[in-house]
């Protein structure tokens, strides 16, 4: 059986290396990491742009993604859209002030991307795509079960 400690001290080793390539740049937007997950998450285009279905992704209590939502749309960096059909329905989204923030995040992923890759043929880079979008979703799948508790 293959040991299950490696995988979990890479992840987390490649969680370091991220915060370590990031953690200035957020500082000088004033956001925070979780704030940034948030602006990551909304800018994808699969997005089902719902605090409750970021809340639900991300593990975080509603709670906490309220607040997280709160604050970027005071700094300026969401807008929130209540639907006129179901009021308890808001829809979030990115305004265009948070456009160099996904920039300074895409600039520094593509460089941790290479570094992680780095020797890799374009056959292995395809093979880690397809290995990690099935990680992503057992994740998922995990999540929806009930195993992450949003505290």
């Amino acid at each position: 059986m293959e040991n299950s400690n490696y995988l979990f001290l890479k992840v987390v080793a490649a969680h370091k290396l991220w915060l370590g390539l990031i953690r200035e740049s957020l500082r000088q937007y004033g956001i925070s990491l979780n704030e940034c997950q948030l602006i990551l998450y909304l800018n994808c285009a699969d997005a089902i742009p719902t605090a409750a279905a970021f809340a639900s992704r991300s593990g975080m209590a509603r709670s906490n993604v309220s607040k997280l939502v709160d604050g970027l749309r005071k700094k300026g960096f969401l807008g929130v859209e209540t639907s006129e059909i179901d009021r308890r329905y808001q829809k979030i989204f990115l305004l265009p002030l948070s456009q160099s923030i996904v920039e300074m995040i895409e600039e520094n992923l593509h460089k941790m991307t290479d570094s992680l890759m780095s020797g890799f043929s374009d056959e292995e880079r395809q093979i880690s795509r397809t290995l990690l979008a099935k990680v992503d979703m057992n994740l998922t799948k995990f999540s929806e079960e009930g195993a992450i508790v949003n505290e």
